[in-house]
């Protein structure tokens, strides 16, 4: 219905009526009542309170558009400038050295200027020492622990000694001439300073100043002008045109002035005044010894006098005595000749010198020392200790605000104490209690391959490219620790293997033999030229060789102390066909991660996952009749489910021989923003399970898990804050098992009774050991399940998984009557392989046991003539030992 314009509009009741109303097709009057209403808002929101205020604005703001949104925050930003952070503020201590560690000299110099937080940081030795060394400009002298800024100062020096400036550009008319001046010799640290004359046409430039040594006379320098402070001059070629002009000047300079011995032996006599021999005669045997003595270099007067900041106080020899002793990693007390008996007045100045603050980095190394001090006195004593109440208490005893970390405390264990100690200092046993250390590295961000077909990803996968986690990888967020530490390295696949390795020595962990994890969606899914890159150096990182090719890596790797015992890659049933998977075996692989999520064809067609059950059961079928051990990936409470199909998809999952896999990383289905199952949810048409159906839930599947399968994972490692809906608990596992409990029923998989963790969790060891034999038809083969086991505490220390090759094995070397062994894996905490320990369980000979009985099964039940093993790179020289031979990715022997 249109309104048309009054005819009278100057009566006050009329304009009173106007204001509750807005004509439709009457453009002045809309701007009139327009102009009212905001004059009458604008009285109202002088008369809000700051609650109401605020409600408005937030009512206005989900009412905007997103070009509205944008006019505001471009007003915002005139009005209320976006404050800067300081990253310095954010980042650990560690990253802001690392992005400080990229700046020239000069940059660092002006960092220094912009805050007394960054001038502590620009001017640590560790910045400054690679940009000395990298000219060779070494210090003549041992600092002290407690001098700092040594390197920027020795930096500054040899700049101000070279004064080397580069002349400016002449015009072609114009020439230089390089004058070389001698240099009277004014310290014993001194060097050559060749002078530069530049004779111009003009006058122009006589009053411009000069420029400082360290800055060139080009306005547009190049990385490598800015960086070459010699100028393209050669530096001992000049100091041999120097030497040539002064050696006569030098020599007569010397005959005039004293010696420093002699200078030496006068200081000496005056220091051994006062200083009576027992036969009352004054000693005088002291300027002897200290002409016979070899002279040390001298300290320069700059240095000197930052060793003046440092008086030498009780407090300050009471702490390089305890530095002494006990190591707490920072840097070692310099190595000093003998000094010269001090006078009496000496000793009575310096008991009345008042005591220096001690910093906190003294503080953290006494307490670090005092830890370790009583840990090895409890450890003589048979005492144990709680070190968490050792930290507190020590802690408190020095004034301490902060505790000290658990890797300074491993780092700072003296050497004969380190095989007692760092056992009991361990940082998260259980990562190594399989006796192996997992490092999961992630590839480069790429598309999931199923878009090209279905036009979109799964509903319920977050991350990659397109995501609002840009810069994750495909179903991860960037907020794991994988994904986290794979950030740091940008990717990169020899910075990840390194770091990470590097983590676990510090935190007390063995990296004899070392697990890959490849993480970050289908990796097969990417080039060729990228996975041999990633995989070749994956390989270098553990052997240190820089290979040209996969192969070339891989034979290296063989013979590396870190042994890479097998590669796992994540990858999909479409990408895991023959010649996938003969890929991976050129690579070393031994295990593959196969996202199942389901066993319904209708939830796999509703949750877009580009792929049908029937490709599922395919690729299980040629992955285990090429060796690999196969983990799937199963996701209950997805959309159209319910809980009990779910119960039923797990019944059919294990005991339906098309499935059957050697392992399962149970993932509940987490509602994360950004993705389509976020929207089902937030529009009301998918609800998750409530925490308590899901612990009964996920209680019920573990209850179903056969003894020859392992439960890696009960759910993701997605931080809680970014879930929306799903799992509310992060100990999923922990609350299954005791519900468990209560209901009166086990979980027996191969994770849950591994020794190692027997042992951890329940303090328990085996006391009789019995050789178990399970036999099960799974994927068109006959799988035997072999292992030492203590059957009255149900506690697992080996086992084997073999399996006679069915007539549709692509691989040449397992064709025509072979069986293969596909797992081999003794647990319990890593021992190295060239050590044994009595008190472990590998290399016991539990494994060379398995291997016969394996031998015997394929020889005489089998009908087997051949047997293969798959293995990993590192572990080739063990089966080797055993009569076995490479043929192909594989380890073969032949029966008699």
């Amino acid at each position: 219905m249109a309104f048309a314009a009054p005819k009278h509009m100057e009566g006050p009741k009329l304009q009173t009526k106007m204001s509750t109303w807005t004509p439709l097709n009457h453009q002045l009057m809309n701007d009139k009542v327009f102009e009212e209403r905001c004059a009458l808002l604008g009285k109202w929101f002088d008369k809000w309170s700051d609650a109401q205020r605020r409600r408005i604005l937030t009512d206005l703001l989900e009412r905007c558009s997103l070009s509205q949104l944008k006019f505001c925050n471009s007003h915002l930003q005139e009005k209320v400038p976006r404050e800067a952070l300081d990253f310095t503020s954010i980042l650990p201590r560690v990253l802001s050295l690392y992005i400080f560690s990229f700046l020239d000299p000069r940059s660092l110099c002006r960092c220094a200027q912009v805050s007394w937080h960054w001038k502590s940081l620009t001017e640590l030795d560790q910045l400054w020492m690679p940009k000395c060394l990298r000219f060779g400009w070494y210090i003549n002298f041992s600092p002290t622990p407690f001098e700092q800024r040594i390197w920027k100062r020795q930096y500054i020096e040899m700049v101000k000694e070279l004064h080397i400036t580069r002349p400016k550009t002449p015009p072609k008319d114009e020439f230089v001439v390089i004058d070389v001046q001698p240099i009277a010799k004014e310290a014993a640290d001194t060097k050559f300073s060749p002078t530069y004359t530049y004779y111009p046409k003009s006058s122009k430039s006589q009053g411009k100043k000069d420029l400082p040594p360290w800055r060139s006379s080009d306005k547009h320098p190049t990385d490598t002008v800015r960086f070459n402070y010699l100028d393209n001059y050669d530096p001992i070629e000049q100091g041999r045109l120097v030497r040539k002009v002064t050696v006569g000047q030098q020599n007569s300079e010397r005959k005039r002035r004293p010696t420093s011995a002699s200078y030496k032996l006068r200081k000496a006599k005056s220091l051994s005044k006062g200083f009576p021999g027992r036969d009352g005669n004054l000693q005088i045997s002291l300027s002897a010894e200290l002409c016979n003595r070899p002279k040390s270099a001298p300290r320069p007067s700059w240095a000197a006098n930052q060793l003046a900041e440092y008086p030498a106080t009780k407090a300050t020899a009471k702490i390089l005595a305890q530095s002494t002793e006990w190591n707490a990693g920072i840097r070692p007390c310099p190595v000093r000749p003998p000094m010269p008996k001090m006078a009496e007045r000496g000793k009575k100045a310096i008991s009345q010198t008042p005591p220096r603050k001690q910093s906190q980095a003294e503080l953290m190394m006494m307490t670090v020392a005092d830890v370790i001090k009583q840990l090895v006195e409890a450890h003589e004593q048979g005492k144990d200790v709680n070190l968490n109440k050792l930290k507190t208490k020590t802690s408190a005893k020095y004034g301490l605000s902060a505790q000290p970390r658990l890797v300074d405390i491993i780092a700072a264990v003296p050497p004969q104490y380190r095989k007692i100690l760092v056992p009991k200092l361990k940082a998260k046993p259980i990562r190594t209690a399989s006796g192996i250390a997992v490092v999961a590295v992630m590839c480069k961000p790429h598309r999931c391959p199923h878009i090209n077909f279905t036009g979109n990803i799964c509903v319920y996968c977050p991350g990659g490219p397109d995501s609002d986690f840009e810069y994750s990888t495909q179903s991860y967020t960037g907020y794991e620790p994988t994904s986290m530490r794979a950030i740091r390295a940008r990717y990169d696949p020899y910075l990840q293997t390194r770091h990470r390795v590097e983590q676990l020595k510090q935190l007390g962990h063995s990296v004899d033999k070392v697990e890959f994890i490849v993480m970050g969606g289908t990796f097969m899914a990417l080039s060729e030229d990228y996975r041999d890159f990633f995989i070749r150096n994956l390989h270098d990182a553990l052997s240190g060789h820089t290979s040209n090719s996969v192969s070339e890596a891989v034979r290296y790797s063989e013979r590396s102390n870190t042994k890479c015992v097998g590669i796992t890659i994540e990858t999909r049933p479409d990408y895991c066909l023959k010649r996938h998977l003969s890929d991976m075996l050129s690579y070393g692989c031994t295990r593959l991660e196969i996202g199942v999520q389901s066993v319904y064809e209708d939830v796999a067609r509703d949750t877009n996952r580009g792929h049908t059950v029937k490709a599922v059961c395919e690729s299980f079928h040629m992955a285990k009749d090429a060796g690999f051990k196969v983990v799937s990936h199963m996701m209950p409470d997805l959309p159209n489910v319910g809980l009990e199909r779910d119960t039923e998809q797990f019944i059919e999952f294990f005991e339906n021989p098309a499935f059957r896999p050697d392992g399962m990383k149970l993932y509940p289905t987490l509602v994360i923003r950004g993705t389509g199952l976020y929207e089902l949810w937030k529009t009301g048409r998918y609800r998750s399970y409530s925490p308590s159906t899901l612990v009964d839930l996920v209680a019920r599947i573990l209850a179903l898990v056969p003894p020859w399968t392992r439960v890696y994972r009960v759910q993701r490692d997605i931080p809680m804050p970014l879930v929306s809906s799903g799992v509310e608990h992060g100990n999923l596992r922990e609350l299954a098992l005791a519900r468990m409990k209560d209901l009166g029923t086990e979980c027996r998989d191969v994770r849950t009774r591994e020794v190692g963790i027997q042992e951890i969790h329940h303090k328990v060891r085996p006391y009789q050991v019995e050789l178990i034999r399970r036999d099960y038809v799974a994927n068109g083969g006959w799988e035997t399940f072999l292992s030492y086991e203590d059957p009255e505490q149900d506690i697992l220390i080996g086992l084997l998984r073999l399996r006679k090759c069915s007539e549709q094995s692509f691989r040449p070397e397992l064709k025509g009557g072979v069986s293969i062994v596909r797992e081999l894996h003794v647990y319990g905490s890593v021992v190295p392989i060239s050590s044994r320990d009595p008190s472990k369980f590998q290399h016991q000979g539990f494994g060379m046991l398995l291997m016969e009985e394996a031998e015997r099964i394929a020889r005489e039940e089998h009908g087997s003539w051949k047997i293969a093993v798959i293995s990993g790179v590192g572990t080739r020289n063990y089966y080797r030992k055993l009569g076995y031979e490479l043929e192909g990715p594989y380890m073969v022997k032949k029966l008699d």
